[in-house]
């Protein structure tokens, strides 16, 4: 990162002065390009010849030992009232949704569930009411009570009331987005409170922002923990009825021609997956699948985004301000930075950090500053 990111994130204390390279980082990330097939399509079960008594037993073997189904020459037979294809956070909501009200459903990935080929991964995402716009506070207030529920249905935790502060430069008039962010929580009555730097460091001490800065402090932010919330989700889907077929990696899309009022996605694999409905899901696939099945160009800009990991250092010789203070989850809230970041295209989104959750550090990353790349190619 430049010198610039640098100052902009030094925010924690502990910390030696920028520029950022001269910061202890635990751990940089960047989502590995492998992954096992574990299930044979129906197009390996086919080529052995087997006979359709042996095909529903190997796939019944399949889904004992990965908890997916194989589309064997079973599966052919089957038509679903509505097939997800892409399983993140997005498409296995849906197929729990359609469960839920009674449908026969579907779901496929070209990956196992909770992989780290896209961006529904990783130990914690946070969920936050910092937005401008109402349809996003919608979507939050909507969401969150499913996510509680999920995590009922599990019986273990999947989330975490961390609350969070969203920090800007108090004294530009103006161009503070903490004013749009005081309106909307007004407006609707979401709770919050403004507070100094100074106010800031000693109620959270975890941070020492400069004079300049203010911080606007909702409550109810938190943190998801992702993978294992993915997981979770996906057992949840089981658990209603939901069928899932891993790996599939869809190819080609037809209609049903016998009755015209259904589809038919074929996987690279020749396996076919019948429904009379189809919800296409496929995160950074979505230009390439859309185009693939549909013929339709829908433009995308997919990067690779890196978060990096920051180890609280000790205190130092002669300081006055007592042992370093908990940086978990459990004392830290989340924080947004609306600050330049210096990214071209994007240079007014900022940073954005969580506390320390399995990761021995505190996450932090800058909006959209990755390359662009191919999905398959990360």
């Amino acid at each position: 990162r430049t010198a610039a990111n640098g100052r902009a994130l030094d925010v924690f204390r502990h910390r030696v002065p920028s520029p950022l390279p001269r910061w202890r980082s635990v751990s940089c990330q960047r989502a590995p390009v492998q992954h096992q097939c574990q299930c044979q399509s129906r197009a390996s079960l086919s080529s052995l010849m087997l006979p359709r008594s042996l095909a529903r037993r190997a796939a019944a073997a399949c889904t004992a030992r990965h908890g997916s189904r194989c589309l064997s020459t079973a599966a052919a037979d089957q038509t679903y009232d509505l097939a997800v294809v892409g399983g993140g956070v997005m498409g296995v909501w849906a197929a729990i949704a359609a469960a839920k009200r009674g449908a026969s459903v579907a779901l496929a990935d070209q990956f196992e569930p909770a992989h780290v080929h896209g961006s529904s991964h990783g130990d914690g995402r946070i969920y936050r009411l910092a937005y401008e716009q109402d349809h996003y506070v919608d979507m939050m207030e909507r969401s969150l009570p499913l996510w509680h529920e999920l995590q009922e249905a599990a019986g273990e935790p999947l989330l975490a009331r961390t609350g969070g502060i969203t920090v800007a430069d108090a004294a530009a008039a103006g161009e503070n987005r903490n004013d749009a962010l005081r309106a909307i929580y007004a407006r609707r009555g979401i709770p919050h409170e403004t507070l100094s730097a100074a106010a800031t460091n000693q109620r959270f001490p975890q941070f020492s922002l400069s004079p300049s800065l203010e911080a606007l402090y909702q409550p109810d932010f938190g943190v998801l923990f992702a993978s294992k919330s993915v997981a979770a989700a996906w057992a949840y889907a089981r658990a209603l009825g939901v069928d899932t077929y891993v790996p599939f990696r869809a190819a080609a899309f037809r209609s049903d021609g016998g009755q015209g009022q259904g589809s038919v996605v074929l996987s690279e694999q020749g396996a076919e997956l019948r429904s009379r409905s189809l919800v296409v899901a496929p995160g950074a696939w979505l230009s390439s699948l859309s185009h693939t099945l549909f013929g339709l160009r829908i433009p995308t800009r997919v990067s690779a985004e890196t978060v990096c990991y920051y180890r609280p250092q000790a205190e130092s010789a002669g300081s006055t301000r007592g042992p370093v203070p908990d940086h978990s989850y459990r004392s830290m809230p989340v924080f947004i930075f609306q600050t330049e970041n210096g990214c071209e295209g994007m240079s007014g989104m900022g940073y954005y950090g969580l506390p320390t959750i399995d990761v021995p550090g505190v996450k932090a990353s800058a909006h959209y500053c990755g390359p662009t790349v191919h999905p398959d190619a990360r």
